[in-house]
């Protein structure tokens, strides 16, 4: 990874020590945004105008073992 990243290796090796975000984006032919938000068990905060369906998460949220997941209304990633 160092050959890789380069100069930017150090800031990509640092990130292993900070805890992991989780993360969500909503699958828009599903649901709209403003409907999901409302209906969320989860508490949402927008990662920002260049992704408009995605949302960061608070820690103790398990979005995988929900039944939205499940039926396709998001997806979720680990950061």
């Amino acid at each position: 990874m160092r050959r890789l990243l380069g100069d930017e290796h150090t800031a990509f090796a640092a990130s292993y020590a900070q805890a992991a975000q989780v993360g969500l984006r909503i699958n828009t032919l599903k649901i709209s945004t403003a409907d999901f938000s409302s209906k969320s068990p989860f508490t949402l905060t927008p990662v920002g105008d260049c992704e408009p369906a995605g949302f960061r998460l608070a820690d103790e949220a398990r979005p995988g073992r929900h039944p939205y997941h499940a039926d396709g209304v998001y997806v979720f990633a680990l950061k």
